[in-house]
């Protein structure tokens, strides 16, 4: 299974299901030197307003259009998306808590 490398240390040790948990907002740990890592905020905002793009033109094109093609669309490029988020979204090493 592919791994990631963790920002910190620079092991590949960043599964790709919490690679994935943090292009949707959540945070992660290392499991090898235990920081916790999210995506970069700004590139998670530019990420979403994407999101938000192709679901609201689908929507508008299938009710316009009274087809679900369009929602078909949706679901395709949101996967895409998806995947391209969680190969090309950077972590970020967050600093740690109370500290």
């Amino acid at each position: 299974m592919k791994r990631f490398p963790c920002p910190k240390c620079h092991e590949e040790s960043i599964p790709l299901k919490d690679k994935y948990l943090a292009a949707i907002w959540m945070s992660v740990h290392c499991p090898r030197c235990g920081t916790r890592l999210c995506a970069h905020p700004l590139l998670m905002t530019l990420l979403y307003f994407v999101y938000f793009w192709i679901a609201a033109t689908c929507i508008f094109l299938a009710a316009a259009w009274s087809s679900w093609v369009p929602l078909l669309v949706m679901l395709a490029l949101w996967l895409l998306v998806d995947l391209a988020s969680i190969a090309w979204m950077p972590l970020r090493a967050m600093r740690p808590r109370g500290g």
